[in-house]
């Protein structure tokens, strides 16, 4: 039941934008109760940074390791740009950057004299602000490019 809640509730964020969507649309999507929802998403905003998780947690990872599938990411990204529309307005584009703020902290080491949170902020922010023109269609670069400049930027940020 949580993926046909995961699945309905990203089908209808591409159809209508996440302030379009009442808890009963996506329950009635899903085809599971009202209870069935709430054992597994306390609410709107949890299910939603439920989704952010998979699309954030290899842009965390690269920090750490060379993600095999990172370019695919970068592709299905692009692919997917109406999403990107949504995910960068606001209110979403607070908790997307969060989301990734949260998954980079815990692969960051500790540095003396800045927090590892103030520091995974500012990994997330760099990365939003490389990709977010790319995926909207802003800038014209190839996807290889856009995976190399992320990776070299975010180390040398996780380094700094």
């Amino acid at each position: 039941s949580r993926s046909d809640i995961l699945s309905a509730f990203t089908g209808l964020t591409f159809e209508r934008g996440y302030d379009q969507i009442p808890i009963a649309d996506v329950i009635g999507r899903a085809g599971v109760g009202r209870s069935t929802f709430y054992e597994h998403f306390p609410n709107r905003l949890d299910l939603l940074r439920a989704v952010l998780v998979m699309p954030c947690t290899p842009l965390a990872d690269l920090l750490v390791s060379d993600p095999p599938n990172l370019l695919w990411w970068v592709h299905h990204f692009r692919e997917n740009h109406g999403l990107g529309r949504i995910l960068f307005a606001e209110p979403t584009r607070r908790l997307l950057h969060r989301t990734l703020g949260e998954q980079i902290e815990t692969r960051l080491a500790p540095v003396d004299g800045v927090p590892t949170g103030l520091r995974a902020a500012q990994i997330a922010a760099a990365q939003f602000a490389l990709l977010e023109p790319w995926i909207l269609g802003q800038i014209a670069l190839p996807a290889e490019t856009v995976a190399d400049a992320l990776v070299r930027s975010s180390r040398a940020l996780a380094a700094a």
